[in-house]
């Protein structure tokens, strides 16, 4: 368990240094197959573009509401994406992982009509 802990903590540090030198964009562009933009491979949801994704946007944004506004602004399958990203941020920062900020910003319920 020990070992887990202390690679989680390094493969997160590189995470965060790669995030303060490189936007979304730029990281989200080499997780294509084109590498040429951001598109559907990871938009539209296959495993081995949308796996990173997630991956990206749990470790690279210290919260939740962050991280959840930046995997929206990819578009695509971004609710299946936000699902795991949730989970992520939640295992790790518990329930003050939702801080009111976040929940200030959620989707409004549409008028009937």
């Amino acid at each position: 368990v020990g070992e887990s802990i202390e690679l989680h903590t390094r493969v997160c540090a590189r995470v965060r240094r790669v995030a303060l030198t490189h936007s979304c964009v730029e990281v989200l562009e080499r997780l294509t197959s084109s590498g040429d933009q951001a598109g559907e491979d990871v938009q539209g949801g296959l495993t081995p573009y949308a796996m990173p994704a997630i991956i990206w946007f749990a470790v690279a944004y210290d919260s939740l509401c962050q991280a959840l506004l930046a995997n929206a602004k990819l578009g695509g399958e971004s609710a299946a994406r936000a699902i795991f990203v949730g989970l992520l941020h939640a295992t790790r920062d518990g329930r003050d992982a939702v801080t009111d900020t976040c929940v200030e910003h959620r989707a409004r319920p549409r008028a009937s009509a």
